[in-house]
C-alpha cells in the first residue's frame, strides 16, 4: 500500500496536498510518512545496489590482478631456470608452474562469475584462449631444454612462447 502512494507520488513529483486542514490532516500526515518511508526505502535499496556493483568491480579487479600477478611468475620463470644449476631450483620452478596455472584459471573463473559487460565477456574469452595456447606452448620448451636442445629451446621461446605470453599480457591489460 506505501509503495503505491511513492510511486504515484513520485510520478506526480509532488506532495499530497491538503484541501481541508482541520478533517483530513491525520490522513494526510500518515500520507507524509508512508511517502518518506517509501523514499527512503527507494534510496537505500538504490545504494545498496550502487555499493554491490563498487563490490563487484573491486572484486573483479582483485581477481585480474591476482590472474596478472601469476603470469607474470610464469613469464620469468623462464629466465629464473636458465640461470640456475642447482636440479632442486629447476624442479621446483618446473612443478610451481602447476600451480600458477591454477591460479589464473580460477582468478579467471571467478572474474567471469561476477556482472560483466559483453565486452568483458569478449575480451575475456580472447584472454582465456590465447592463455591456453601459452599454457600448452610451455612445457614444450621445457621439454627442448632437458633434451640439451637448447638452440632449438631459444629459437621456440623466441618464436613461439614470448609472442604467446606478450598476447596473453595484452590480453590481459585490456580487461584490467
Amino acid at each position: 500500500m506505501g509503495y503505491d502512494i511513492v510511486y504515484s507520488l513520485l510520478a506526480r513529483k509532488q506532495k499530497p496536498e491538503c484541501k481541508e486542514q482541520s478533517d483530513h490532516r491525520v490522513g494526510h500526515d500518515s500520507a507524509d510518512v508512508q511517502c518518506h518511508g517509501g523514499v527512503g526505502i527507494w534510496i537505500t535499496m538504490r545504494s545498496l545496489n550502487f555499493i554491490e556493483d563498487i563490490a563487484d568491480t573491486e572484486r573483479g579487479t582483485m581477481q585480474l590482478a591476482n590472474a596478472q600477478n601469476a603470469l607474470w611468475q610464469l613469464r620469468y620463470s623462464i629466465e629464473q631456470f636458465i640461470l640456475y644449476t642447482d636440479k632442486g631450483a629447476r624442479d621446483k620452478i618446473v612443478a610451481d608452474d602447476a600451480k600458477w596455472y591454477k591460479d589464473i584459471d580460477s582468478d579467471l573463473a571467478a572474474f567471469k562469475a561476477g556482472q560483466r559487460s559483453p565486452e568483458e565477456l569478449a575480451a575475456l574469452t580472447k584472454l582465456q584462449d590465447v592463455f591456453k595456447k601459452f599454457k600448452h606452448a610451455r612445457p614444450q620448451w621445457f621439454k627442448r631444454y632437458h633434451e640439451w636442445k637448447l638452440d632449438e629451446a631459444g629459437e621456440w621461446r623466441s618464436k613461439t612462447l614470448q609472442p604467446l605470453a606478450e598476447s596473453t599480457i595484452a590480453e590481459l591489460a585490456a580487461l584490467i
